[in-house]
């Protein structure tokens, strides 16, 4: 039986669900996962593939968080992950089963070693053996993506060293190298189906048990009101702004950047950028009202949450999914996870499927959780989710190309088939750094260049970003407000004391 990682019980356990519950959690454990190819950058016209005009984020730069990022966190991320896996998979193997997999430790252990040596960054290798391509059919096109990018840097960077190379490049290509060698042993660990990272995504969960009760209790009574009182027009408005921000400060949650769980409470997080009376001071830019107009004009249709950590934030994001659905502002959610473990933190099918089933009736209450009684308005969002996943009102579903290295503004040319389903939707709502980083091509815009133009052609379809601040990386401010932000706090950039909202619409 499959764990259920969030909630640390196992299915079979919870035989007090329903069997249509049971079933929703099968459907979204077997969630789409397919293999989408890529077009290959090497047969895409270069006009259709812009590089930075800026100079990009890499480690190189003495003191940058980028520099940090690659010489201390990368390497602590992985050291972390191998005692993880040596702990948890190592002792039920057997003798053959068990050097295969000591093997593919010590090629991480080596990967690790040569970012500490700063080498020249190599190709990424693809596991061989048909049980590794079929454990993961995104594996394959995202190895090739991988190496393809690498390429075309390297044309840019002669000393093409970890350092040297754009931050964003060298970081996904780590998490790619991760896939490729858990996928290369026996059918046992064979495919990124394996999530190395699943112990801390549970810690980081039973830390976070008392703020989803908490945003559980505060998002059924919004409910409440918007069913009782039958909101429309700006007290709506204000509804879903709220919910909004619950989503948006869930996203200080990454656990890439060792944040604790723990100390991120959503709700209390708007109560903070709500409370001075200042037109929230934690929102640097808020561009709210472009989005809702946007949803409350015309029929309802389909929004896309392009997701970003499990956890806490993804239980906002569902509280986000469930409000647009409920309050008739969306006729269908569809949201985008990855296809293998990304970033630590980021949402894989086995971690959407856990929080349903950590929300289900009859779930228990984890034990970190001071008053199990508060569960119960956890419970209650998952019966109604289930119903959500059950009728295809919620779907969930992952795309290769959100395990690739490249920029957003290249997915109409590498990914088109992505490219136009988004264009179905009303509104594709983004989630977190990594997805802003990819927007803006990572690089030093001017702080007051337009978000519009550091899309840089993106325009799928109405966009709005959520994120809290984490990496230097920010387009969109107005003149001086930079200088404001550092010298109120100099890590404004990187700290995820701060959130934005951004929103585009296409121009044609």
């Amino acid at each position: 039986m499959a764990t259920c990682r969030l909630g640390g019980t196992s299915h079979a356990r919870c035989a007090t669900r329903s069997s249509s519950v049971k079933r929703v959690i099968a459907m979204a454990a077997t969630a789409q996962q397919t293999s989408q190819p890529l077009v290959s950058l090497n047969k895409i016209d270069a006009k259709r593939l812009p590089f930075p005009p800026h100079q990009p984020l890499e480690g190189c730069e003495k003191g940058s968080f980028a520099e940090a990022t690659i010489t201390k966190r990368l390497p602590s991320i992985l050291a972390g992950m191998i005692k993880d896996l040596e702990a948890s998979i190592l002792p039920g193997l057997g003798a053959d089963a068990k050097a295969e997999a000591q093997q593919a430790l010590a090629a991480l252990a080596a990967l690790r070693q040569g970012q500490l040596d700063n080498i020249v960054l190599p190709d990424v290798v693809a596991p061989g053996g048909a049980a590794a391509a079929a454990a993961n059919p995104a594996l394959a096109p995202a190895i090739a993506a991988t190496n393809e990018a690498l390429t075309l840097w390297r044309k840019r960077v002669p000393n093409a060293t970890w350092l040297n190379l754009p931050w964003l490049l060298i970081e996904c290509a780590m998490y790619v190298e991760v896939a490729a060698r858990l996928a290369a042993p026996s059918a046992r660990l064979a495919g990124a189906r394996i999530d190395p990272f699943a112990v801390q995504k549970a810690a980081a969960w039973a830390k976070s048990a008392t703020a989803a009760a908490e945003l559980a209790a505060e998002a059924c009574r919004v409910l409440q009101r918007v069913r009782a009182q039958g909101l429309r027009g700006d007290v709506l408005k204000q509804e879903c702004y709220a919910v909004m921000q619950y989503s948006l400060w869930g996203n200080k949650t990454d656990l890439s950047l060792l944040v604790d769980a723990s100390a991120v409470n959503p709700v209390s997080s708007v109560g903070d950028a709500q409370g001075s009376g200042a037109g929230h001071p934690f929102v640097i830019v808020d561009e709210y009202d472009g989005a809702w107009k946007v949803l409350a004009s015309g029929p309802p249709g389909r929004v896309d949450i392009v997701l970003d950590n499990a956890g806490l934030e993804l239980f906002g994001d569902l509280v986000l999914a469930d409000f647009l659905v409920e309050s008739g502002l969306a006729t269908e959610v569809v949201m985008h996870g990855k296809p293998f473990a990304w970033f630590v933190s980021d949402v894989v099918q086995h971690d959407f499927a856990d929080t349903l089933a950590a929300a289900a009736p009859g779930s228990p209450a984890p034990a970190s959780l001071p008053d199990p009684a508060a569960w119960g308005a956890v419970r209650e969002l998952g019966a109604r989710w289930a119903q959500h996943m059950a009728s295809g009102k919620w779907k969930y579903t992952d795309h290769t190309f959100w395990v690739t290295p490249s920029p957003f503004c290249w997915m109409e040319a590498q990914a088109p088939d992505l490219y136009r389903a988004l264009q179905s939707s009303r509104l594709v709502i983004l989630k977190g750094d990594l997805n802003y980083r990819k927007l803006t091509s990572d690089c030093r815009w001017p702080t007051t260049t337009p978000f519009s133009t550091s899309l840089m052609g993106f325009e799928p379809a109405p966009l709005l970003a959520l994120r809290t601040l984490k990496a230097d990386v920010v387009a969109g401010l107005v003149p001086g407000q930079a200088e404001k932000l550092t010298k109120i706090d100099a890590e404004w950039l990187v700290n995820g004391r701060f959130g934005m909202l951004q929103f585009h619409k296409p121009t044609a």
